[in-house]
């Protein structure tokens, strides 16, 4: 949904600035403040074609040398941004999947709201979990998985090369797979993606229904369960993870 957003942003207002941060909870380094910000600038760049101030350079150059390192002042670090930022007519930032910035630290995802927000631009936050803003012009949109979409999502899943193999000959597997999942999938669309991105390494029907019963309406849920499959077929994998 973020990036159907993004791509409508940049072609309804071209001359904007749209930033974005996509959070994935199994790259927990990778969400630094720091990061974040050269992430920013470095998106900003791409959409002008200005130089880089002096004292924006400085700081760029600051987090770059010391990714890992203790952040710099945040109010330096609100300021010089808006700076650089101020070429544009507005500017959009879009934060995907709050809820696996920092997963369950509840305390962190709020003061990443409040420092952004101290940036005065448009700000779009997506997430499992309620976002609660300062401003009072902030709303909340509460979007859910119709059932028809859930069924074409996994219409064109179960249709591609590797799953056609998996359910080959199965067509009665396949159609309770279509049933377990429309009936149990509620409003989280990524249920359905990781239960069958884990079908395909499925070699049984036993292994399938498995699954199938491991399937939850909780995504945390969903994540234990698949963890657990795991274990179960390769136990050598997890120390790695």
């Amino acid at each position: 949904m973020s990036s159907a957003i993004i791509r409508d942003l940049w072609e309804s207002h071209p001359a904007a600035a749209v930033l974005y941060i996509f959070n994935d909870a199994t790259q927990e380094k990778l969400q630094t403040f720091q990061l974040f910000i050269l992430n920013f600038i470095s998106q900003s760049l791409e959409r002008s074609d200005a130089a880089l101030s002096e004292e924006l350079s400085n700081f760029y150059d600051t987090c770059r040398t010391s990714p890992t390192g203790p952040a710099p002042n945040w109010e330096r670090a609100a300021v010089v941004p808006q700076h650089g930022l101020a070429r544009f007519p507005r500017v959009y930032v879009i934060i995907d999947a709050l809820d696996e910035y920092r997963v369950s630290n509840a305390p962190a995802q709020q003061q990443l709201i409040r420092e952004l927000e101290t940036l005065n631009v448009s700000l779009l936050v997506t997430s499992r979990h309620p976002v609660v803003f300062t401003s009072e012009e902030s709303m909340e949109i509460e979007i859910r998985a119709s059932t028809d979409d859930v069924k074409m999502y996994v219409t064109e899943e179960m249709a591609k090369d590797l799953l056609t193999e998996v359910f080959r000959g199965r067509s009665g597997m396949a159609q309770e797979v279509m049933e377990t999942i429309v009936e149990n999938t509620g409003d989280i669309v990524l249920s359905p993606k990781l239960l069958l991105q884990n079908m395909v390494d499925c070699e049984t029907m036993a292994q399938i229904k498995t699954l199938l019963g491991h399937f939850s309406r909780d995504l945390d849920e969903m994540y234990r369960s698949i963890l657990q499959i795991i274990e179960f077929k390769t136990p050598w994998v997890l120390p790695l993870l």
